[in-house]
C-alpha cells in the first residue's frame, strides 16, 4: 500500500480498515464502484428507451425491436471489447477509450431527449452506437481487471479473489435497484417534489445516468496508480492464435465441425437483428433452428479437444460447454423475468392503495426489483451462513456443480410458484380497474386487472436472483480461472454472450411457438401451463449441465480451491479422492 501512504491519515486509515473488513485489495474497491455506476446508467437507459421512443410516435413493435437491438448490441460489441483488450491496447486502455464514448453517447442521449429539441435520430446514434460500444469495453473487461489485481503468491488470495467476484456481483444489483426503483419511474412521472415536471422526466433521469458514468470513468482512472502491472500480451494477435489454432485441427470431423459451430455465431447474430426488424415466424423459427445448430456444434466438438494440440487456446476452448449449456439454458428460465413474470403481474391489481380506484398503479417492472433485493441479501447469507453449514455437513467445499444444480432448483422452483399463482388469479374476479401497464382492448382501454395483490409476483421475482447467483457468478468465474491470461477477456466476451445472447434468442424462438397460449388477455390463454414447459426446458438443461460437467477436464472442475486446502494440512478440508471435485465460486454478470 505504498501508494496509499500519500493519502491524508483519515482517508489511508478508511481505505485499509475497509479492505480489512471486504477482505479485497484497495485497487478492486475503484472496480466495484464503477460497475455500481455503469450498471445505474445501463439499466436507466435499457429501462426508459422503448417508453420515450413510444412517446416520439413510435409504434410498440418499433419501440421494442429497437430495445432488443440495444441489449443485442450491447452484449455482441463485447466481442470488440474482449479483443482490443487482448491487443497491445491493454484492458485499462481499453475501458478509458471505450468508456469515455459510453459517457458521451450518454450525454448525447440525454440532450437529445431535452424537450423542444427531442431529436430521435440523434438519441439512437448516443444509444445505439456510442452506449452499446461502450458497454462492449466496459462488461468483459472491468471484471477481468479487477480479479488480475489479486496477488497469486499470496495464500489467501483464492478466498479474496471469492469475495471480490461476491461484492462485484452485488455492485451490479445495487445499481440495478437505484435505476429500476427510482430512475426510471422518475423518467415517466417526473419527481414533482424535487421541481422535475412530468415532460422533462426523461431528461433528469438521463443527466443523472449519465454523469453516474461520467464517475464511474473519474473513479477508474483515478485508480491508476493502484493498480497491478498488466499481463504481457502475447506477441500475435489472440484472435489469430484462436483461428490458427482451429484451422489447424480442421482436418478431423470434430475440427469441422468446431468450424461450423463458430461461424454460426455471426449468422445468429445478423439473423437476431433481422428478427426484431422483421415479425416473421418463419424468420423466429430460423433463428431457434440457427441456435440449437450452434449450441450442438461447439458443445459436441469441444467437449473432448484432443483433436488439437496441447496449447493456451485449447485450455479456454475446453471451457466453451460448461458455458454454453449452464448459462443458455438457465437464461432461457430467466427471461420470463422479463416477459411472462411482468404480464402476469400487470393483470393483477398492481395499484399502491387498493382502496382508491383511481389512485397511483406501479408497473408490471416495479416488482422485478425483487430480484436484485433478494440477489444482494442472499449473497452474504450463502457466503456466511449456507456454504460453511454445508462444508461442515459434507466435510468437503461446496463444488460448482452443487451450486449450480441448486440454482437450476431455485429458478424451477420459481416457474412452479408462477404457474400456482397464475392459476389462482384467474380463478379471481376481474375488477373494474383498467391495469395501465397491460394490453390495450380494441376499445382503446386497458385489460381489466383481477382481484389479487401483484405483491406475490414478488417471490418467484426473489426466487429467480436467488437461483441466479448461484449460476452465473459461478460459471463465469469457470472461464475467468480456465483461459489464459491473455484470453480472459475475450472469454469473458464470450461468457456475456453464452448469458445474455443466445438465451434471448432461443426464448423467443421458445415464446414464438407458444404464442397461442399466451394472447394479450392472459385469461384467454393457459400462461400457468408455458410455466410447466419451462420447468422441463429447466430439468433438461440441469441434467445436460452434469452431462458436460463431468465430462470436462478434471483440471476446471479444480479450478478453485480455497486458501485453507493450499496452506493448512487438515484432512478434514481436503475430499477423499484425488479427483474429486472442488469448488469454483462466485463471479459478476452484467443482468
Amino acid at each position: 500500500e505504498s501508494s496509499d501512504r500519500c493519502l491524508p491519515i483519515s482517508s489511508q486509515q478508511f481505505l485499509l480498515t475497509l479492505r480489512a473488513a471486504m477482505g479485497i485489495p484497495i485497487a478492486t474497491l475503484f472496480i466495484v464502484v464503477v460497475e455500481f455506476c455503469e450498471r445505474l446508467c445501463y439499466y436507466t437507459f435499457s429501462g426508459t428507451q422503448k417508453v420515450w421512443l413510444q412517446d416520439q410516435g413510435w409504434s410498440n413493435s418499433q419501440s421494442s425491436s429497437v430495445n432488443l437491438i440495444f441489449g443485442m448490441l450491447s452484449y455482441v460489441s463485447c466481442f470488440f471489447g474482449g479483443w482490443l483488450a487482448s491487443t497491445r491496447m491493454g484492458r485499462f486502455k481499453t475501458i478509458v477509450l471505450l468508456g469515455g464514448l459510453y459517457a458521451a453517447g450518454t450525454y448525447m442521449a440525454a440532450f437529445a431527449s431535452l424537450p423542444g429539441i427531442e431529436n430521435v435520430p440523434m438519441y439512437l446514434a448516443g444509444t445505439m452506437v456510442l452506449v452499446t460500444f461502450g458497454a462492449g469495453g466496459i462488461k468483459p473487461n472491468v471484471v477481468t481487471h479487477g480479479a488480475d489485481q489479486f496477488d497469486q503468491d499470496d495464500p489467501d488470495c483464492k478466498k479474496s479473489v471469492k469475495s471480490f467476484f461476491q461484492y462485484f456481483y452485488i455492485a451490479i444489483n445495487l445499481g440495478s435497484m437505484v435505476s429500476h426503483g427510482f430512475l426510471s419511474s422518475t423518467a415517466v412521472s417526473g419527481l414533482p417534489a424535487a421541481g422535475v415536471s412530468v415532460e422533462y422526466g426523461f431528461f433528469f433521469s438521463y443527466v443523472v445516468a449519465a454523469s453516474f458514468m461520467l464517475m464511474a470513468l473519474l473513479v477508474f482512472i483515478s485508480g491508476k496508480s493502484r493498480y497491478r502491472p498488466a499481463s504481457k500480451v502475447a506477441d500475435n494477435g489472440v484472435m489469430t492464435s484462436f483461428f490458427q489454432t482451429l484451422m489447424s485441427g480442421s482436418g478431423s470431423l470434430k475440427g469441422k465441425i468446431a468450424l461450423l459451430g463458430w461461424a454460426l455465431i455471426p449468422c445468429i447474430i445478423v439473423s437476431s437483428l433481422l428478427n426484431a426488424f422483421v415479425r416473421s415466424k418463419p424468420l423466429q423459427m430460423k433463428c431457434l433452428v440457427l441456435d440449437v445448430a450452434c449450441v450442438i456444434c461447439l458443445v459436441v466438438a469441444h467437449l473432448d479437444n484432443s483433436w488439437l494440440k496441447e496449447s493456451p487456446i485449447r485450455q479456454c476452448l475446453d471451457c466453451v460447454p460448461v458455458l454454453l449449456v449452464g448459462n443458455i439454458f438457465y437464461g432461457i428460465l430467466e427471461s420470463s423475468v422479463g416477459s411472462f413474470f411482468q404480464s402476469e403481474a400487470c393483470q393483477m391489481d398492481t395499484r399502491a392503495d387498493p382502496n382508491v380506484e383511481d389512485g397511483f398503479q406501479f408497473s408490471g417492472d416495479f416488482f422485478r426489483l425483487a430480484n436484485p433485493f433478494a440477489i444482494v441479501l442472499w449473497t452474504p447469507v450463502l457466503m456466511k451462513v449456507v456454504y460453511p453449514l454445508v462444508e461442515r455437513c459434507i466435510c468437503r467445499e461446496v463444488s460448482t456443480g452443487m451450486k449450480v444444480s441448486c440454482g437450476y432448483l431455485f429458478a424451477i422452483g420459481s416457474q412452479l410458484v408462477a404457474s400456482i399463482l397464475e392459476r389462482v388469479r384467474v380463478s379471481r374476479p376481474v375488477t373494474g380497474i383498467p391495469s395501465r401497464c397491460a394490453p390495450m382492448l380494441p376499445d382503446g382501454t386497458h385489460i381489466h386487472a383481477s382481484e389479487m395483490s401483484a405483491m406475490w409476483m414478488l417471490l418467484p421475482y426473489a426466487m429467480t436472483g436467488m437461483g441466479e447467483i448461484m449460476v452465473y457468478p459461478v460459471l463465469s468465474h469457470v472461464a475467468y480461472e480456465g483461459a489464459p491470461d491473455d484470453m480472459k477477456s475475450l472469454m469473458q466476451a464470450f461468457t456475456l454472450f453464452s448469458i445474455g445472447a443466445l438465451p434471448s434468442a432461443m426464448a423467443s424462438g421458445v415464446s414464438q411457438a407458444l404464442s397461442s397460449l399466451v394472447p394479450n388477455n392472459l385469461n384467454d390463454g393457459d400462461l400457468s401451463l408455458v410455466y410447466l414447459i419451462n420447468c422441463g426446458i429447466g430439468v433438461v438443461g440441469l441434467l445436460l449441465f452434469w452431462f458436460v460437467w463431468k465430462s470436462a477436464p478434471q483440471r476446471l472442475r479444480t479450478v478453485q480451491k480455497v486458501a485453507e486446502s493450499d496452506s493448512d494440512d487438515n484432512p478434514s478440508e481436503r475430499t477423499d479422492e484425488g479427483s474429486a471435485e472442488l469448488s469454483s465460486d462466485e463471479h459478476a454478470r452484467q443482468s
